[in-house]
């Protein structure tokens, strides 16, 4: 099992802490998936609203063999990937 931690942040979200959009703006929608090097999808971890703070993902990877894998997180309109080297 492999854990990567995440960290939401609210759209639209004050520097005291109020919302400046309405509630549905500042719960955007998240997607973390797994890619293989050949770009092929080998899990999706998370696929929903999420709330801002921070939390973790866990990839359970039996079926897959060592290598490296890229993990790409998408937030509202905010995308990162990293290399996630998978050594059994």
């Amino acid at each position: 099992m492999t854990t990567i931690g995440y960290r939401v942040q609210g759209v639209g979200v004050g520097c005291n802490g109020t919302s400046t959009l309405n509630a549905h703006a500042a719960t955007p929608f998240v997607r973390l998936a797994i890619y293989d090097l050949l770009g092929r999808e080998v899990a999706v971890l998370v696929n929903e609203k999420k709330d801002p703070g921070r939390y973790d993902a866990t990839w359970n990877a039996a079926g897959v063999s060592s290598g490296a894998y890229v993990y790409r997180l998408q937030t509202g309109q905010k995308s990162i990937a990293r290399i996630l080297v998978l050594q059994k």
